[in-house]
């Protein structure tokens, strides 16, 4: 069990007044790493909320995402960061594929290639 997987979410960092801070003319990002530890019952969560997601009309979808953008802070980052986090630091164009890619991660098991090399050159 020593091989256990972790994921990786990277939010824009903010000062104050919820702008981003930006040095050398680069956005500065903070990396979370997800629970060394995730009890298979998220697993069961993350894959019902998945399917769920799936059925989702135009009117439950809203509120669907926002299970979603919870359940990554609370289950999977055990509250490193808020739901407000997310909402104001992940960057727009990115930011629903991102969530989702967290909930596969948890339902699946699938890390992306960028957060695999990190980890390697991490340990």
């Amino acid at each position: 069990m020593a091989n256990l997987k972790r994921n990786i979410i990277e939010l824009v960092k903010v000062d104050e007044e919820k702008k981003a801070v930006i040095e050398n003319g680069e956005v500065v990002v903070e990396k979370f790493f997800s629970s060394p530890f995730i009890p298979f019952r998220v697993v069961l969560e993350a894959t019902k909320l998945s399917a769920r997601m799936q059925k989702a009309t135009a009117e439950t979808e809203v509120d669907m995402a926002e299970e979603l953008i919870n359940f990554v802070a609370q289950d999977i980052y055990g509250k490193q960061f808020t739901k407000d986090d997310l909402l104001d630091r992940l960057h727009a164009p990115d930011a629903m594929q991102e969530i989702q890619s967290q909930i596969d991660f948890v339902a699946q098991g699938h890390q992306s290639d960028e957060t695999k090399k990190f980890l390697a050159q991490k340990n």
